[in-house]
This record gives C-alpha cells, sequence and structure tokens, in this order.
C-alpha cells in the first residue's frame, strides 16, 4: 500500500509532516497526486500502511531521543494585572495559572502580597508597570458598589490612557443586565471569559494581547 509523506512548513523556524493513504485511488490518479504535490512541496512515497508507517517513525524518534521541544521565545514576557471581585477569587487564580503557563507574567494580589507589607502601595506600583489590566466582569464585580477593586478600575483606566492599544480589557464572565454594569467599563472592548468554556475563551484574548504586545514593541 502506498502512502504519501509530505512536508508541512508550519513557520520559519519549525516543521511537520503529514503522511496520507494513496490506497483505492487508480495508477493514474496517483501520478496526478503525487505531482500535484510535488509542486513547492517535499515528498516521499513509502510502501506501507499509514499506521504502521507512523507506528515505526514514533519508534525510530523515540531510540534517537525524542523530539527536541521548541525553544521558549526570547525576551520579556507581557506583564498582566488581574482585578477581580473577592468572591471570583477562584476564578481569577484559575485565570492567573493559565496566563502563567501562556507567555505571559501575571500578577494577582492573592499570590504575590505577603503579610506585613504595603499592598496599596505595592498595588499601585504593579499597576504603573504592568502592560495589560484585565478585569473580571463578573454580577459579583457589578455589586461592588465600596470596594477597593473599584480603585484598581480608577488607576488602570489612568494608566489606559497613556498606553496605546488594548491595556484594560474587561472579561464579561456572563450576561449582565443594562441597569447592572459598570458604567467605567463600557469606553473599553470587552471580552468574554465563560467559566463553562475558559479554554476557548483564553485563547482569543491571549491571542488579542500577544498581537498587541508585537506592535506595541515593532
Amino acid at each position: 500500500m502506498k502512502v504519501l509523506v509530505r512536508s508541512l512548513e508550519l513557520h520559519r523556524t519549525a516543521s511537520a509532516i503529514a503522511a496520507e493513504s494513496l490506497r483505492g485511488l487508480s495508477e493514474s490518479d496517483r501520478e496526478r497526486t503525487i505531482l500535484f504535490y510535488q509542486r513547492g512541496t517535499r515528498i516521499e512515497v513509502e510502501d506501507a500502511d499509514v499506521s504502521e508507517f507512523l507506528t515505526e517513525l514514533a519508534h525510530r524518534l523515540e531510540a534517537e531521543g525524542g523530539v527536541v521541544p521548541e525553544t521558549p521565545a526570547l525576551g520579556p514576557r507581557p506583564r498582566v494585572f488581574i482585578s477581580y471581585a473577592r468572591e471570583d477569587g477562584a476564578l481569577a487564580s484559575r485565570l492567573f495559572e493559565a496566563l502563567d503557563r501562556s507567555q505571559f507574567e501575571p500578577w494577582l494580589d492573592e499570590e504575590a502580597l505577603v503579610g506585613g507589607e504595603n499592598w496599596d502601595q505595592r498595588i499601585r506600583d504593579e499597576l504603573a508597570a504592568t502592560d495589560y489590566a484585565l478585569v473580571l466582569y463578573t454580577p459579583a464585580l457589578c455589586k461592588k458598589t465600596d470596594s477597593y477593586v473599584n480603585q484598581e478600575i480608577a488607576l488602570a483606566r489612568k494608566r489606559a490612557l497613556g498606553v496605546r492599544g488594548s491595556f484594560l480589557i474587561p472579561l464579561r464572565t456572563a450576561d449582565i443586565d443594562a441597569e447592572d454594569r459598570v458604567a467605567e467599563l463600557g469606553e473599553y472592548q470587552e471580552m468574554q471569559l465563560r467559566p463553562a468554556y475558559f479554554d476557548l475563551d483564553l485563547s482569543k484574548v491571549v491571542s488579542t494581547m500577544l498581537r498587541d504586545f508585537q506592535r506595541r514593541n515593532r
């Protein structure tokens, strides 16, 4: 059985292969398929079953020491300040951990502040130095008419005036009625961060910040 093995250039520093069976094709169709992929693509044709070929390939890679992991990107990790209502502490911690795994340097008061520290000044310093401020825009936050989180939002809004591009991003976790919305967040482009679709929504937030960070540092 013939297997078409072709190179896939994912980007300038990495590549992969794709293997597909030519089973069921007539001789002329196989020739046309091979000729089609030969235009600009490195290919080989192996006489083997696809699953058997990939299994053998995996064994040989393992015998040679396995796949070398991609070298992590050099340069500073974008700093991200997470602002939230105390009732949303579990979601804030989940966001912190996910960002820490996704090329960012997140800051969360629960993780960073220690006893005896001047927490008010520390929070001001962190907001002044951060690249992005994410606000967990939740029903609990909407009820905070007298809370320190409102001061964090005010400080983030002030810093946003001096930062080009996306800086303050409200992350809406659920539908919020118009009368319950936080007026101070209305001028910013909010994004979704629904707990039930956390990974999907976060991937969009991460992409937005990484693209913005790249534009800033061109």
